[in-house]
């Protein structure tokens, strides 16, 4: 049987139709190791989770031979479950490449990516099927005209921030979004066009049209957006995104100007030189977003942790240290206490930055430290907005203050108790 485990990570992804809203957990068992569980939140979405592993099968035998792999699926009697990999992504690698051998480094290398991309799907002419319309809408270009070419099986999400760096060759960690029917390769190109440089807020690489030099015409990109549009219909269907609420709700909004943040988290590591540019990492802020799994040595005395380069509100969300001691890991969890912000205004698990180059150290690591996981949520926003959420902060702590005070009262802890004589009573 399985050693006693603990999930330690969970997303639910439910801003979809019932029939693909999913869960997915990270596990860790007592020795440390780790693995991937994905399960549907509502039966009608068991094929969409099972179909998982039927890609895992398919796309392993399309890689063969290559130096791309898929890690492993398996069904359970619940859903699947996978491999749980370690290791940088392509997009964090190219973002270090870039900091270390400059911007054209870094575009030849995600230009190469992408070639390999297209003579790995570059099977057989492209047909639009009436499972294509399904998903995607009426392909709005002359495709016989254009030559499409495309694959007998497409993993459409075949982007840089899904592949996980091994050696000379990488590992496609997330497969979901995947159909086995003629897609046109270009549009898993043109994808990952969008998310390496639109979504990111790359804008500066604008000058270099990667369109251009992958062979996909205006025509193509006007269809492909098209087809997007109709990929976001379809994944949600009757179900309303709270994204898509926005405009419907309540008159009294305050815009607050705090968009996602388009940027780099930077890690200094100081090995008893202090913080040097050469002993640093970057990883990429994505939809504000950014979770970083990090190993140590035991050269490294402290970090310095830089969430971007202007004025910001940052959550820690999680700040973990993993130490090994005979053999055994032990995770330190000590939370945004640990971290001394000597620049901003910290409260409870928010730090909040006035100033351009915000920083947050991490003075001491717990003896035998080997591992960092830390997970941030990055808002960029004017002075202004700023000054209303230091208040804002303010209040919350005060609040939280009143409340730990009455939970402490002798009046609270008797609640408590009626409280749980009468959920045993009613089980």
């Amino acid at each position: 049987g399985r050693l006693m485990e603990t999930v330690i990570y969970a997303k639910f992804s439910n801003e979809r139709s019932r029939r693909f809203a999913i869960r997915t957990d990270i596990l860790e068992d007592e020795k440390g190791r780790r693995r991937v569980r994905k399960e549907a939140l509502y039966p009608e979405g068991r094929e969409h989770v099972e179909n998982i592993c039927r890609w895992y099968a398919l796309f392993s035998e399309q890689c063969r031979g290559t130096n791309l792999r898929y890690n492993h699926c398996e069904k359970t009697p619940e859903g699947i479950e996978l491999e749980y990999v370690e290791g940088i992504t392509l997009e964090d690698h190219l973002a270090n490449l870039e900091k270390e051998q400059g911007t054209e480094a870094m575009i030849s290398i995600f230009v190469d990516y992408l070639k390999r991309l297209r003579s790995l799907h570059d099977v057989q002419d492209f047909q639009e099927t009436e499972a294509f319309r399904e998903v995607f809408g009426e392909f709005g270009a002359d495709a016989a005209a254009l030559g499409l070419r495309c694959a007998p099986a497409t993993n459409i999400d075949l982007i840089c921030g899904n592949i996980l760096m091994e050696g000379e060759g990488g590992t496609a960690i997330d497969y979901e979004w995947s159909f086995d029917f003629p897609i046109p390769l270009n549009y898993l190109l043109y994808r990952n066009i969008f998310y390496f440089r639109d979504h990111a807020g790359r804008e500066y690489l604008g000058n270099f049209d990667f369109h251009k030099e992958l062979g996909i015409t205006p025509e193509e990109i006007r269809a492909y957006d098209k087809m997007e549009e109709h990929l976001q219909k379809y994944v949600c269907q009757e179900h309303i995104p709270v994204r898509d609420l926005y405009g419907t709700m309540s008159p009294g909004k305050v815009p607050m100007n705090l968009p996602p943040y388009q940027d780099n988290v930077q890690i200094f590591l100081d090995r008893g030189q202090g913080y040097r540019e050469e002993d640093s990492l970057l990883f990429h802020i994505k939809e504000g977003e950014c979770r970083i799994r990090l190993g140590l040595d035991a050269s490294v005395k402290s970090l310095r942790i830089d969430p971007g380069s202007l004025p910001a509100l940052v959550e820690i969300r999680r700040l973990e240290i993993s130490q090994t001691r005979r053999d055994a890991w032990i995770p330190f969890s000590g939370g945004a206490k640990c971290l001394d912000i000597p620049d901003g205004f910290a409260r409870g698990d928010f730090a909040l930055f006035d100033q351009n180059d915000p920083k947050m150290y991490l003075r001491q690591l717990p003896e035998g430290a080997c591992g960092l996981e830390l997970d941030l949520a990055v808002w960029a926003g004017k002075e202004a907005p700023l000054s209303v959420i230091r208040r804002w902060l303010g209040e919350f702590e005060e609040q939280s203050e009143i409340l730990e005070q009455m939970q402490n009262t002798k009046v609270w802890k008797m609640y408590q108790k009626y409280c749980a004589m009468f959920e045993r009573k009613h089980e």
